[in-house]
């Protein structure tokens, strides 16, 4: 019931997108031959956003960009601004709300707050679905994924993620996955300075013992997903890192150092390093 209220009350607040004239909807064939998606199709860089309204919404829906000085605040939409106009956004059926380009997209300047690097040009799509959708090669059920040139997102999950600090965010979480492919699995293209890969070295030091070691724990800080893959164990790293600074780093002070290092910046001490 409690759920259910809260996106109620997000109905009553959010903004649809006003058909633009760059709004396309059509017929979708990417994901499943015998499958016809609908989709709404909007170019980022014909949005029109302001930096009013960005900052109103990251303000009422990302407590990260609430809690900023307002010299970080600027800085994080000057990025936001750049980063909506690189992508192209398939909203699936139903409406268009423009709190969905603007959170997705402020998610991924979260994770790379500290880095030089924040624009992901690998990745060109981002696919917005209501709710679950399907997953194929293999078959399941997804919240969200990163695959060829897209970031796939349930924007009910990504919304109510958004909600609380329980350590789960599936927004930080595939956005980690998408930092991977850009500069670890993909670096002949477009990464002169390779920062990122450099320092997920150290990182790279850690987390096999970590992962071994909460494997034996009854009350691990990982969920069974994050233990059967290393991929995923960094991805769920940064929603913990994020989500349960304290206690990350209570827990593992290596690992979540490393991450300090990787991504630049720490939650647990309200900073960026410079």
């Amino acid at each position: 019931m409690g759920t259910f209220l809260a996106i109620l009350c997000f109905a009553l607040v959010i903004v649809l997108i006003q058909n633009p004239h760059n709004q396309k909807e059509t017929e979708q064939n990417n994901y499943t031959p015998d499958s016809q998606i609908k989709y709404h199709l909007y170019k980022g860089k014909e949005f029109s956003f302001n930096k009013e309204e960005l900052h109103f919404v990251c303000t009422k829906y990302n407590p990260y960009y609430a809690a900023l000085k307002q010299t970080n605040q600027d800085f994080f939409l000057n990025r936001l601004e750049d980063f909506i106009k690189q992508k192209d956004y398939y909203i699936v059926g139903g409406d268009a709300y423009r709190e969905m380009p603007i959170l997705i997209s402020a998610a991924a300047i979260q994770i790379s707050f500290g880095l030089r690097e924040y624009l992901c040009p690998y990745f060109s799509n981002i696919i917005i679905h209501p709710q679950e959708y399907i997953g194929y090669d293999p078959l399941r059920i997804l919240i969200g994924n990163v695959q060829g040139d897209s970031i796939t997102l349930s924007w009910k999950h990504f919304f109510e993620d958004y909600q609380k600090a329980d350590g789960k965010n599936v927004g930080l979480h595939e956005m980690a996955h998408a930092l991977q492919v850009q500069y670890l699995f993909n670096t002949h293209r477009y990464n002169r300075r390779n920062e990122f890969r450099t320092d997920f070295e150290f990182y790279d030091k850690i987390d096999d013992d970590v992962l071994h070691s909460e494997k034996l724990k009854t009350d691990s800080l990982f969920d069974s997903n994050a233990l059967s893959d290393p991929n995923e164990f960094w991805a769920t790293s940064v929603e913990l890192f994020f989500e349960r600074p304290q206690e990350l780093s209570i827990r593992h002070p290596r690992l979540y150092k490393s991450i300090v290092l990787v991504l630049n910046q720490d939650p647990s001490e309200g900073g960026l390093f410079k």
